[in-house]
Order: C-alpha cells, then structure tokens, then sequence
C-alpha cells in the first residue's frame, strides 16, 4: 500500500518486482487485499490503485462512477416499473456498500441507503453476490466476515444455492424486519468486477409471491447493464 500511495496505479508485474516476489505471490496477495477493498483495479484497466477501505467512504463512489452513470437509468426504470425502491450495490470485503438508487414515490417506502454499508450475509445483494463468486473467494469473504460477527456457513451455501436455482436472491428482514428485498448481481469487463440490482419495500409488499415476479425484472436489467458497461471497455 505504501507503493501505491506514493505512485497511485501500478501493474502486477511492477508491483512483483518492487517486492521482489514472484508474480504469482504478488497476485494472490493483491486478491486478498482487493476481497478487504484495500486495492481495486478501475474498469477497463490492469493499473491497482489504492481501494476505498484505504480511502475512506467516499471512495466507492469515485471509484465506480462510470458504473453509477450507466446504472440510472436502469434504476430509474426499476422504481417506475415496481414503485419501490432501487438500489445499485458494490461490495467491500465482508460488505455490501450502497452505491446510489432511485426512491420509490409512495407515501410508506424504503428510503435511500447511499453511503450505507451492510454484511454480505444480511443483504440480499450480498447474497446475490456471493452466489457469482468461485468456492475460494466466498470462502475469504465469509473468513473475513467471522472475524467480527458469527456466520453460518451451511446457512450461507443453502442461500447460495437458492440463488442459483432461482436466479434472485431474497432478504426477508435479514438487516431491518420490516424491510424485505430482492436482488440480482452481475459482472462485467468481462467478469473482473461485480455489483447488484435490488428492489426493496416494506415487508408487508413484498413476499415471495412477489419476490418472484420482481427476480426476471432484475434480471433483465442487470443484464442489460452488464453488456452496456462491458461494451464502454472495449
């Protein structure tokens, strides 16, 4: 971290031989930094930078501000289809980090959350998330969530499986009772980064009747974002 604080970006091949390390170790180490946002590599770029945990919280948002321009419309078209609240979700380490969203316009709704962080295991993003990931990096996400809260982990893989069967993760009062949520993930560039789409509402409007109409939605729209930012690197 000290290198990059002095220079700002660096290539793994540089950053190995500074170290003097094999690129291989260089690299493992970075993946391990990058799981605790310490480091992250902007889009469409093999320079590492200094991550957001490092940063500060204001970080995120510059970090991914490309990811947050493409996404509003696909936000805005959330909430207008739905009437609930849209999120767009990034996750830092044991995370999840709420990027921006578009509010529902109801009297009673879920309010915004940007800025707000939350466990990866108490959001449907997380969740979400975590069912993109390979075997390794949910095994480093949930070792970094145990060191400051308990987690389940045979609770963990059945919710990652769901996901995969249904193609939408839920949180039915996971981080607050009465808020209940259904979220997507998507990677882009092509796979490096990942975020998440949710619709949340009050607990007593979405239940899994709804949750199931609300998944192809979600879907359908973090696709389309996938391609869209995927095409802006190419």
């Amino acid at each position: 971290m000290i290198l990059l604080g002095e220079r700002g970006s660096m290539r793994l091949m540089d950053i190995a031989g500074e170290l003097g390390v094999a690129r291989s170790t260089a690299h493992r180490l970075l993946v391990t930094m990058r799981e605790s946002g310490f480091v992250t590599q902007p889009v469409g770029s093999h320079q590492y930078t200094l991550g957001p945990t490092f940063a500060g919280l204001a970080s995120p948002v510059l970090v991914h501000d490309d990811l947050i321009a493409a996404a509003r419309p696909a936000l805005a078209g959330l909430r207008r289809a739905t009437e609930e609240t849209a999120h767009l979700l990034t996750r830092l380490g044991a995370d999840v980090y709420f990027l921006d969203g578009a509010e529902s316009l109801r009297t009673v709704r879920v309010g915004l959350k940007n800025g707000a962080r939350l466990p990866v295991v108490a959001s449907a993003a997380g969740l979400a998330m975590l069912a993109e990931l390979s075997p390794e990096r949910v095994e480093r996400v949930i070792y970094l969530s145990k060191r400051v809260r308990d987690v389940d982990e045979v609770w963990v893989a059945d919710q990652i499986a769901s996901v995969r069967a249904l193609g939408y993760a839920v949180s039915f009062g996971l981080a607050l009772e009465e808020v209940h949520e259904v979220g997507v993930a998507f990677q882009y560039n092509p796979g490096n980064h990942i975020a998440a789409l949710t619709v949340a509402a009050p607990a007593q409007r979405l239940d899994a009747a709804r949750a199931r109409e609300l998944g192809p939605l979600l879907r359908q729209a973090a696709s389309s974002l996938a391609t869209q930012l995927s095409r802006q690197t190419t």
